[in-house]
């Protein structure tokens, strides 16, 4: 299973190998003299702001990983988003420009800004390695670096905070039980106090999906074991809580559940 670090690292390091490609290809077209290169720069023009945004996107979540006070307004602080935006700021500049003899359309190569950014990204990947930015797991969901909620939940287990883990398990399953219940035409709304309109339980949803045949008995007691342990780690005290060894075996039913049934 990947670490919180392991997954940061694997992410700049493709960022980078993105940012190497794009370099190489546009010394390749850098004075477009025909239809097919001028075509092939648009393309580049295009692969490079997907890749300028996606870059920016790992920046912020580093930033919000580091931060004691992980707010949006402390991120815009950070210094790494402030060379990577400062960058792409002078990347307009007239070097980066081309214009294509007799037409209107200007070309934006930006060689000198990936090469400027690609220097940043190895800066954040050897600070990361070397330990100086500390990957903090307390800050791991405001940066929702993981692709699915339980992955997030197996990392928060292994970093030792048992009821956020847990939480963000039944979260996974009530989500997806909602989405099947809404495929299956089930009402997932019900009239709840004074009249208000809330969302029924994932427990009753769970057993309307039986009610179904959308899957058997124990596949619904599975279901009902890691709701309740989710439960628990929302609103029990802390001698009630599962343990540690129990919620990993709750997450990985969930897991199997999600794959299975639910995805």
């Amino acid at each position: 299973m990947n670490s919180l670090k392991e997954l940061f690292l694997k992410r700049i390091n493709q960022l980078i190998e993105e940012g190497e490609k794009l370099f190489n290809i546009t010394d390749t077209i850098w004075y477009p003299t025909s239809v097919e290169k001028f075509s092939m720069a648009t393309n580049i023009e295009r692969e490079f702001k997907k890749w300028a945004l996606n870059g920016k996107t790992i920046i912020i979540k580093i930033c919000l990983m580091i931060l004691s006070e992980n707010t949006h307004k402390n991120v815009e602080k950070c210094h790494y988003l402030k060379e990577w935006r400062e960058s792409l700021i002078t990347s307009h500049n007239k070097d980066n420009r081309k214009k294509i003899k007799n037409s209107p359309i200007t070309i934006y190569f930006p060689r000198q800004t990936i090469a400027d950014n690609i220097i940043i990204l190895k800066a954040i990947k050897d600070e990361i390695k070397s330990g100086v930015i500390f990957i903090d797991p307390r800050n791991l969901v405001a940066a929702d670096i993981y692709e699915t909620q339980i992955e997030m939940a197996r990392n928060l287990l292994e970093n030792g905070y048992v009821r956020v883990a847990g939480i963000t398990m039944r979260v996974a399953l009530e989500t997806e039980l909602r989405k099947l219940a809404e495929n299956e035409g089930i009402q997932i709304i019900r009239k709840g106090n004074k009249g208000r309109t809330v969302y029924k339980s994932a427990s009753e949803l769970n057993k309307a999906l039986l009610g179904r045949n959308k899957y058997d008995k124990l596949t619904y007691k599975i279901i009902e074991t890691c709701l309740e342990a989710g439960h628990k780690c929302a609103h029990e005290s802390d001698e009630k809580l599962p343990s540690p060894e129990e919620l990993k075996l709750r997450i990985e039913d969930a897991h199997r559940i999600l794959e299975q049934f639910l995805s």
